[in-house]
């Protein structure tokens, strides 16, 4: 029998990362077990066929030894972003593409001389390259989080101009929708058409946790249509209201006040309604105790991501002030989750840009957000 590869051909960087994802980070993106145990197994394991997605992974793994080492986080910050501009580029292809692209990647400490960290995508039909996608734009958000803001005007979901860069008129819009949001939009394109397809299959675990907070809540009378009014849902009212959907009950209130002189009103009132909705779900699981509002939260934010519409964003990119005050009462979601390393700074810078973005006059309709992330100007 022929020897096995000599030792030296072992990509060890590479599958040190790899090991520190399946022993620890994998751990710190949820604090439910099933979508642990996906993050941990079924992910990796798509990776596999789709170099994309575990290309992702590395990337999240090395942000997360920078974290938790910041002596060398240089170095490690390095390999995550030397890994994340490989798999978006395998990922902007994939989308575009009907066949997911089969070319090796070289790794970033061999001077592109080969060396074990490429393989092909092979084509496991149309539903499994949506169900890589999807995981690759899961963590493409992760990864977003993890490595913070990064430049005054970030949003998270764009990027804005500061009020110096809009000093002299001209209304600049910054620097559009991020890079993650767009690469969301197209997946959700592709989920819509294969929806069973990808919730049944190898993701399965990270769709369970929502279907269980949607059909409780759904239980308790708890819709997108009657989140944002006093007295429908959680059971015709008999639940109390919790002080999220109270602050955007009243929210909804001021929008439909100004409803003649907004020319942006349906979009105010579907983006309200929707985090309404996402603050209800996280009340009626807080209810039930043992945690369960966090998981709730954690899905919740990332539920109002995945449906934030293009018009919101562009009223957010305008620095319009009512985009700004229902962005802030999103934040309270964001610092929520402040239990995982990848939050960060992000509720206090959030909350910083929006607070500098307005004038006195709409920072009073703040006092709930920043009571709750626990930001002072």
């Amino acid at each position: 029998p022929s020897p096995g590869p000599p030792a030296s051909n072992l990509d060890i960087p590479t599958l040190s990362l790899l090991h520190h994802w399946t022993l620890h980070t994998f751990a710190t993106l949820s604090q439910d077990p099933d979508t642990q145990s996906c993050w941990r197994t079924n992910i990796p394991r798509i990776g596999f066929s789709f170099d994309f997605v575990l290309q992702g992974l590395l990337a999240l793994s090395a942000l997360h030894l920078a974290h938790l080492h910041p002596e060398r986080h240089a170095q490690h910050a390095a390999t995550s972003a030397w890994y994340w501009e490989n798999a978006l580029r395998g990922a902007s292809a994939a989308l575009a593409s009907p066949q997911p692209p089969a070319q090796p990647q070289p790794q970033p400490h061999d001077d592109g001389g080969g060396g074990g960290g490429g393989g092909s995508n092979a084509d496991d039909g149309s539903a499994d390259r949506t169900c890589a996608l999807y995981a690759f734009a899961v963590t493409s958000c992760f990864y977003t989080l993890a490595r913070g803001p990064q430049r005054v005007g970030d949003m998270l979901v764009c990027v804005v101009a500061s009020n110096d860069d809009d000093a002299g008129g001209g209304g600049a819009t910054g620097g559009g929708a991020a890079d993650w949001l767009i690469l969301f939009r197209g997946v959700r394109s592709l989920v819509e058409l294969a929806k069973e397809q990808v919730l049944d299959g190898p993701l399965a675990p990270l769709a369970s946790l929502a279907r269980r907070q949607l059909e409780r809540s759904s239980k308790l009378g708890v819709t997108a249509a009657t989140a944002g009014r006093k007295g429908e849902g959680d059971e015709g009212g008999k639940q109390e209201e919790g002080a999220g959907s109270a602050a955007l009950r009243e929210l909804r209130r001021c929008i439909d006040a100004d409803e003649r002189e907004e020319p942006n009103v349906r979009t105010y009132r579907e983006m309200v309604d929707s985090l309404a909705f996402c603050f209800r779900v996280v009340e009626a699981e807080e209810r039930r105790g043992a945690g369960a509002g966090a998981l709730a939260a954690n899905f919740q934010a990332f539920f109002w991501l995945y449906r934030i519409s293009d018009d919101f964003v562009l009223c957010l990119q305008q620095r319009l002030p009512m985009a700004m005050v229902i962005y802030a009462h999103f934040v309270v979601l964001i610092k929520s989750m402040d239990w995982t390393w990848v939050i960060g700074s992000w509720p206090s810078h959030l909350m910083g840009q929006i607070y500098e973005s307005l004038d006195e006059g709409w920072r009073g309709r703040l006092r709930w957000p920043m009571e709750q992330v626990g930001w002072q100007p």
